[in-house]
């Protein structure tokens, strides 16, 4: 009697590591498509937020060129796009009484 290229406990495991592995990719496509709706639907609700309160939204989108890139990447130091210099304030000191502290009591 010729022998069985595999036992069919085998061919049952692999057909359950195959199904497995479809059922993890499809649930890994669920959860990427609901992260994507989840993401739309809150910049909906943003953008109707700021609607409701009176504030127009700002859309920019900004391509620079591979030139722009290959000059420097990123704008460095205080400069502006102009190449001027800008004045940068990092604090402003100010007095503050110790009484200011204290907390009222009720």
């Amino acid at each position: 009697m010729p022998e069985r290229p595999f036992p069919p406990s085998l061919f049952i495991h692999r057909v359950v590591w195959a199904l497995l592995r479809a059922a993890l990719v499809v649930a890994g496509f669920v959860v990427a498509g609901l992260l994507l709706v989840f993401g739309i639907v809150l910049a909906v609700v943003m953008l109707v937020w700021a609607l409701l309160r009176g504030r127009r939204p700002v859309f920019q989108f900004k391509m620079r060129r591979q030139s722009e890139w290959a000059r420097g990447g990123f704008r460095r130091g205080g400069r502006t796009a102009h190449g001027r210099v800008q004045d940068v304030v990092d604090v402003e000191v100010r007095e503050v009484p110790q009484e200011a502290h204290k907390l009222p009591r009720a």
